[in-house]
Protein backbone atom coordinates (compact mmCIF):
# COMPACT_ATOMS: atom_id res chain seq x y z
CA UNK A 1 0.00 0.00 0.00
CA UNK A 2 2.83 2.23 1.09
CA UNK A 3 4.85 1.69 -2.37
CA UNK A 4 1.93 2.31 -4.33
CA UNK A 5 1.22 5.38 -2.95
CA UNK A 6 4.73 6.38 -2.95
CA UNK A 7 4.80 5.63 -6.57
CA UNK A 8 1.29 7.29 -7.70
CA UNK A 9 2.80 10.02 -5.74
CA UNK A 10 5.85 11.05 -5.71
CA UNK A 11 7.44 8.88 -8.45
CA UNK A 12 5.27 8.54 -11.56
CA UNK A 13 6.84 8.99 -14.67
CA UNK A 14 10.07 8.14 -12.64
CA UNK A 15 9.62 4.74 -12.11
CA UNK A 16 8.29 2.61 -14.85
CA UNK A 17 4.71 2.29 -15.66
CA UNK A 18 5.02 -1.96 -14.44
CA UNK A 19 5.35 -0.22 -11.29
CA UNK A 20 1.36 0.08 -10.83
CA UNK A 21 0.66 -3.34 -11.01
CA UNK A 22 2.51 -4.55 -7.67
CA UNK A 23 0.00 -3.45 -5.31
CA UNK A 24 -3.13 -4.30 -6.83
CA UNK A 25 -3.76 -7.14 -4.67
CA UNK A 26 -3.83 -4.36 -1.66
CA UNK A 27 -7.50 -2.92 -2.14
CA UNK A 28 -9.34 -6.71 -2.16
CA UNK A 29 -7.39 -7.71 0.31
CA UNK A 30 -8.57 -4.82 2.20
CA UNK A 31 -12.25 -6.11 1.18
CA UNK A 32 -11.47 -9.85 2.59
CA UNK A 33 -10.02 -9.19 5.65
CA UNK A 34 -13.37 -5.98 6.01
CA UNK A 35 -15.75 -9.19 5.37
CA UNK A 36 -13.93 -11.68 8.06
CA UNK A 37 -14.07 -8.27 10.37
CA UNK A 38 -17.40 -7.98 9.46
CA UNK A 39 -18.53 -11.76 10.25
CA UNK A 40 -16.33 -11.95 13.26
CA UNK A 41 -16.49 -8.58 14.88
CA UNK A 42 -18.33 -8.03 18.68
CA UNK A 43 -19.85 -4.91 17.75
CA UNK A 44 -20.80 -4.78 14.32
CA UNK A 45 -21.48 -0.37 14.83
CA UNK A 46 -18.46 0.21 16.91
CA UNK A 47 -16.60 -1.57 13.73
CA UNK A 48 -18.36 0.71 11.64
CA UNK A 49 -17.66 4.17 13.41
CA UNK A 50 -14.12 3.36 13.91
CA UNK A 51 -14.24 2.87 10.47
CA UNK A 52 -16.03 5.96 9.96
CA UNK A 53 -14.06 7.76 12.47
CA UNK A 54 -10.95 7.08 10.48
CA UNK A 55 -12.33 8.14 7.22
CA UNK A 56 -13.62 11.38 8.63
CA UNK A 57 -9.91 12.04 9.93
CA UNK A 58 -8.47 11.07 7.22
CA UNK A 59 -10.68 13.67 4.85
CA UNK A 60 -9.94 16.55 7.51
CA UNK A 61 -6.32 16.05 7.29
CA UNK A 62 -6.16 16.17 3.51
CA UNK A 63 -8.82 18.81 3.09
CA UNK A 64 -6.38 20.84 5.90
CA UNK A 65 -3.36 20.13 4.09
CA UNK A 66 -5.04 21.07 0.68
CA UNK A 67 -6.43 24.44 1.98
CA UNK A 68 -2.45 24.99 3.49
CA UNK A 69 -0.92 24.70 0.02
CA UNK A 70 -3.92 26.54 -1.91
CA UNK A 71 -4.65 23.54 -4.16
CA UNK A 72 -6.92 24.76 -7.30
CA UNK A 73 -8.81 22.47 -9.21
CA UNK A 74 -6.52 22.34 -12.93
CA UNK A 75 -9.51 23.10 -15.30
CA UNK A 76 -10.69 26.13 -13.30
CA UNK A 77 -7.75 27.15 -11.98
CA UNK A 78 -9.99 28.27 -8.69
CA UNK A 79 -10.41 26.43 -5.79
CA UNK A 80 -13.31 24.37 -5.35
CA UNK A 81 -14.62 21.32 -3.57
CA UNK A 82 -12.72 18.89 -5.79
CA UNK A 83 -9.50 20.20 -4.94
CA UNK A 84 -10.25 19.91 -1.47
CA UNK A 85 -10.90 16.41 -1.64
CA UNK A 86 -7.74 15.32 -3.27
CA UNK A 87 -5.92 12.72 -1.79
CA UNK A 88 -6.62 8.67 -1.65
CA UNK A 89 -9.24 7.70 1.16
CA UNK A 90 -10.85 3.69 0.79
CA UNK A 91 -11.76 4.13 4.69
CA UNK A 92 -15.17 5.60 3.43
CA UNK A 93 -15.24 2.93 0.13
CA UNK A 94 -14.97 0.39 3.53
CA UNK A 95 -17.03 2.07 5.55
CA UNK A 96 -19.52 2.10 2.92
CA UNK A 97 -19.28 -1.76 1.85
CA UNK A 98 -19.32 -2.22 5.83
CA UNK A 99 -23.05 -1.25 5.45
CA UNK A 100 -23.94 -3.01 2.79
CA UNK A 101 -23.27 -6.27 4.16
CA UNK A 102 -25.28 -5.50 7.76
CA UNK A 103 -27.79 -4.42 5.70
CA UNK A 104 -27.94 -7.34 3.45
CA UNK A 105 -27.76 -9.91 7.22
CA UNK A 106 -30.91 -7.99 8.32
CA UNK A 107 -32.54 -8.73 5.33
CA UNK A 108 -31.71 -12.20 5.12
CA UNK A 109 -32.24 -12.44 8.50
CA UNK A 110 -36.13 -11.47 7.79
CA UNK A 111 -37.11 -10.63 4.78
CA UNK A 112 -40.08 -9.58 5.38
CA UNK A 113 -37.76 -6.15 6.04
CA UNK A 114 -37.27 -5.12 2.21
CA UNK A 115 -36.58 -1.84 2.75
CA UNK A 116 -32.96 -3.61 4.17
CA UNK A 117 -32.41 -4.78 0.80
CA UNK A 118 -33.44 -1.46 -1.19
CA UNK A 119 -30.64 0.31 1.48
CA UNK A 120 -28.38 -2.27 0.45
CA UNK A 121 -28.91 -1.24 -3.49
CA UNK A 122 -28.89 2.18 -2.17
CA UNK A 123 -25.14 1.84 -0.68
CA UNK A 124 -24.29 0.06 -3.43
CA UNK A 125 -24.72 2.70 -6.13
CA UNK A 126 -23.16 5.31 -3.18
CA UNK A 127 -19.92 3.55 -3.57
CA UNK A 128 -19.42 3.63 -7.15
CA UNK A 129 -18.33 7.24 -7.03
CA UNK A 130 -15.32 6.94 -4.72
CA UNK A 131 -12.23 5.44 -4.29
CA UNK A 132 -11.83 1.64 -5.90
CA UNK A 133 -15.48 1.66 -5.43
CA UNK A 134 -16.48 0.70 -8.98
CA UNK A 135 -13.84 -2.08 -9.20
CA UNK A 136 -13.87 -3.23 -5.60
CA UNK A 137 -18.16 -3.52 -5.32
CA UNK A 138 -17.96 -6.56 -7.27
CA UNK A 139 -15.00 -8.41 -4.89
CA UNK A 140 -16.89 -7.03 -1.99
CA UNK A 141 -20.36 -9.14 -3.16
CA UNK A 142 -18.22 -12.18 -4.50
CA UNK A 143 -16.37 -12.19 -0.94
CA UNK A 144 -19.88 -11.95 1.11
CA UNK A 145 -22.35 -14.18 -0.48
CA UNK A 146 -19.02 -16.88 -1.35
CA UNK A 147 -17.71 -16.34 2.43
CA UNK A 148 -15.49 -19.26 3.49
CA UNK A 149 -15.31 -20.59 -0.28
CA UNK A 150 -12.23 -19.74 -1.08
CA UNK A 151 -13.02 -21.78 -4.70
CA UNK A 152 -15.39 -20.59 -5.24
CA UNK A 153 -13.89 -16.57 -4.70
CA UNK A 154 -10.75 -17.57 -6.41
CA UNK A 155 -12.90 -18.55 -9.44
CA UNK A 156 -14.86 -15.09 -9.23
CA UNK A 157 -11.71 -13.20 -9.04
CA UNK A 158 -10.22 -14.23 -11.97
CA UNK A 159 -13.47 -14.12 -14.15
CA UNK A 160 -13.65 -10.40 -12.81
CA UNK A 161 -10.22 -9.96 -13.23
CA UNK A 162 -10.21 -11.25 -16.65
CA UNK A 163 -13.27 -8.76 -17.74
CA UNK A 164 -11.08 -6.29 -16.74
CA UNK A 165 -7.94 -7.50 -18.77
CA UNK A 166 -10.25 -7.72 -21.84
CA UNK A 167 -11.40 -4.08 -20.96
CA UNK A 168 -8.03 -2.84 -21.14
CA UNK A 169 -7.28 -4.88 -24.18
CA UNK A 170 -9.91 -3.34 -26.03
CA UNK A 171 -9.74 0.30 -24.39
CA UNK A 172 -6.20 0.40 -26.03
CA UNK A 173 -7.57 -0.75 -29.71
CA UNK A 174 -10.34 2.18 -29.52
CA UNK A 175 -7.79 5.04 -28.06
CA UNK A 176 -4.92 3.95 -30.27
CA UNK A 177 -2.37 3.70 -27.67
CA UNK A 178 0.05 0.48 -26.66
CA UNK A 179 -1.44 -2.26 -25.14
CA UNK A 180 1.82 -1.74 -22.46
CA UNK A 181 0.23 1.38 -21.48
CA UNK A 182 -3.45 -0.02 -21.23
CA UNK A 183 -2.75 -2.47 -18.69
CA UNK A 184 -0.33 -0.46 -16.68
CA UNK A 185 -2.83 2.34 -16.64
CA UNK A 186 -5.90 0.36 -16.23
CA UNK A 187 -3.91 -1.92 -14.11
CA UNK A 188 -7.33 -3.36 -11.70
CA UNK A 189 -7.04 -6.79 -13.55
CA UNK A 190 -4.30 -7.00 -11.22
CA UNK A 191 -6.39 -7.55 -8.49
CA UNK A 192 -6.14 -11.21 -9.70
CA UNK A 193 -2.65 -11.74 -7.57
CA UNK A 194 -4.95 -11.70 -4.07
CA UNK A 195 -5.94 -14.96 -4.96
CA UNK A 196 -2.83 -17.03 -3.39
CA UNK A 197 -3.35 -14.83 -0.21
CA UNK A 198 -6.38 -15.73 0.06
CA UNK A 199 -5.70 -19.76 -0.46
CA UNK A 200 -2.88 -18.63 2.28
CA UNK A 201 -5.57 -17.74 4.86
CA UNK A 202 -6.14 -20.33 7.28
CA UNK A 203 -9.31 -18.37 8.83
CA UNK A 204 -7.46 -17.81 12.28
CA UNK A 205 -6.97 -14.91 14.19
CA UNK A 206 -3.43 -13.83 14.85
CA UNK A 207 -2.23 -12.37 17.58
CA UNK A 208 -4.20 -10.24 19.41
CA UNK A 209 -2.85 -6.51 20.64
CA UNK A 210 -3.43 -2.71 20.47
CA UNK A 211 -1.18 -2.03 17.81
CA UNK A 212 -2.79 -5.02 15.42
CA UNK A 213 -5.97 -4.16 15.91
CA UNK A 214 -4.68 0.36 15.38
CA UNK A 215 -1.90 0.19 13.51
CA UNK A 216 -3.87 0.41 9.61
CA UNK A 217 -6.01 3.43 10.70
CA UNK A 218 -3.16 5.13 12.27
CA UNK A 219 -0.93 4.44 9.57
CA UNK A 220 -3.58 5.38 6.73
CA UNK A 221 -4.07 8.69 7.21
CA UNK A 222 -0.45 9.21 8.59
CA UNK A 223 1.45 8.16 5.42
CA UNK A 224 -1.05 9.98 2.72
CA UNK A 225 -0.40 13.35 4.93
CA UNK A 226 3.11 12.79 4.48
CA UNK A 227 3.17 11.87 1.22
CA UNK A 228 0.85 14.87 0.26
CA UNK A 229 2.99 17.54 2.08
CA UNK A 230 6.42 16.18 0.43
CA UNK A 231 4.50 16.10 -3.13
CA UNK A 232 3.51 19.77 -2.70
CA UNK A 233 6.69 21.13 -1.46
CA UNK A 234 9.29 19.35 -3.95
CA UNK A 235 7.12 17.82 -6.65
CA UNK A 236 4.75 20.63 -7.56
Amino acid sequence: MIFDHVYTYLLLGILPNWCSLIARFVAPLFVFMLVEGFFHTHSRKDYLFRILGAAAITWIGEIAINLAFHRVDPLTHKMTIYSLLQGNNILVTLAIFLGIMWALELFRENKKRWYYLLLAIFLCFLSLPFEGGLYLLPVLLLFYFAYHKPTIESIGIFVWCLLLFIKAVHTAQVANISLYSSLTFDSEWMMISVIPLIWLYNGQRGKKSWLSKYFFYIIYPAHLWLLMIIKYLFFS
